[in-house]
């Protein structure tokens, strides 16, 4: 699986307004650049296994009209963002992060 951002074009300083969804993207797809394939895979594989499992709750998820790669890279970011952010943890709006991409 090979990530493509949909909001980091490369830029050193975030385009958008801080605070807003677009910005989180920016900045978690930023920190995602550096993951290899191989990891995404293995990602990809953990997103799999809690799918399976009804780790998930959010309907974004269980979305066919998303690829399993979008709905992968919704799942990492989420987590990472949960890992420093825990109270503010929210995914039940973070689909609308692909809906052009569908």
């Amino acid at each position: 699986m090979k990530f493509t951002p949909k909001f980091y074009k490369g830029e050193k300083e975030c385009p958008f307004e801080e605070g807003s969804m677009e910005w989180l993207f920016w900045r978690l797809e930023r920190d995602s650049m550096g993951i290899s394939e191989t990891r995404w895979e293995e990602f990809k594989e953990e997103f799999l296994d809690a799918l399976k499992h009804g780790d998930v709750w959010a309907p974004f998820y269980k979305d066919d009209n998303h690829t399993i790669e979008e709905r992968t890279a919704c799942y990492v970011m989420i987590q990472r963002y949960a890992k420093f952010c825990p109270y503010d943890a929210d995914d039940k709006d973070w689909g609308r992060y692909f809906k052009t991409n569908a």
